[in-house]
């Protein structure tokens, strides 16, 4: 065997074996704990908290109170001279990926026709096993695609070494080898 073919089937174990550790690492060190994490999330149905939440609302309905213990969010308007009252009381939040809060809508406001209505995040332990399956979903479809798209990039660099360009392939795996060390420490 000739020099040139022992340095093109080295360079494409190479790019082969860097490209697979470096997915294998990106998945085991960043997709697959966040996918985890949120999917426990996602099956959480906190029933005790929602009563705690609801009892919280109940009492600044009551009470007239516009501060809360929990995290709240208080809106008031008018409409067709009546005043109505939202409150938003919970993790409701951009940070959480399936928040837990309440809406208590009161219409007509302190007078005698008031009316309370709440109405909760995620209705029942179902929607949530719901949500975390169809998040389970979504991050294995967004893994298969980074495959796919490792699999075309060590393609396109098996190409490379087949045609001769080595430098370009040989700046790539280390380029590889950098990003891998930098995602493992």
């Amino acid at each position: 065997m000739n020099k040139q073919k022992l340095a093109t089937i080295s360079c494409i174990l190479l790019v082969i074996a860097f490209s697979l550790s470096f997915g294998i690492c990106i998945c085991s060190r960043v997709l697959l704990p966040l996918q985890c994490e949120v999917y426990e999330v996602a099956l959480y149905y906190p029933e005790a908290l929602y009563g705690k939440y609801q009892k919280e609302a109940e009492r600044m309905i009551a009470e007239g109170d516009y501060t809360s213990q929990y995290h709240a969010e208080t809106t008031i308007y008018s409409e067709n001279g009546r005043t109505n009252w939202v409150i938003k009381i919970g993790e409701y939040d951009s940070k959480y990926y399936y928040p837990n809060y309440i809406t208590a809508t009161v219409k007509n406001f302190r007078t005698n026709e008031q009316e309370t209505s709440f109405k909760r995040s995620r209705e029942s332990a179902e929607e949530a096993l719901k949500d975390a399956e169809e998040y389970k979903t979504t991050m294995n479809r967004t893994i298969g695609v980074f495959v796919v798209i490792l699999i075309i990039f060590t393609g396109y660099l098996i190409k490379r070494v087949i045609e001769k360009r080595y430098l370009p392939a040989f700046i790539t795996i280390i380029i590889c080898i950098i990003v891998l060390i930098c995602s493992v420490i």
